[in-house]
């Protein structure tokens, strides 16, 4: 469930917005998932660390329907909290979808950096 625009936009704090949207059900959508994301704390739990860092490297660099399908699954497959004023937490409740978004960012990057080093090489043979 999507929350209306109007009241969206009533809170006076980005992190109530998030909390209120959290303890009412709502759906996130892009941005609110990156800023929690990115207020994680780090865990004793490389696996939790390691899955919080995919995601945040996946909101970032997937675009378009890509990244709406991301924010899907990441609304039906995750359960967050607020632990504190800009802090939050996650569980994922499909240890499948953690290793396939773990597996996705490993791809993603490797391709990437394929991707810059064809970029360079095609730069380089310009020059002659």
């Amino acid at each position: 469930m999507k929350i209306d625009i109007r009241k969206r936009y009533s809170f006076k704090y980005y992190d109530s917005l998030i909390a209120y949207m959290i303890d009412n059900n709502y759906d996130l959508e892009h941005g609110d998932l990156w800023h929690i994301f990115n207020n994680m704390p780090a865990t004793k739990s490389s696996k939790y660390n390691n899955l919080g860092s995919a995601i945040i490297y996946l909101l970032d660099e997937l675009k378009y329907e890509k990244r709406n399908r991301l924010v899907e699954l990441l609304n039906k497959c995750f359960d967050y909290k607020r632990i504190d004023v800009n802090r939050y937490k996650y569980n994922c409740k499909n240890k499948l979808v953690s290793k396939y978004l773990i597996n996705l960012e490993t791809q993603l990057r490797n391709h990437n950096l394929e991707s810059d080093e064809e970029d360079a090489f095609e730069d380089f043979k310009s020059l002659f």
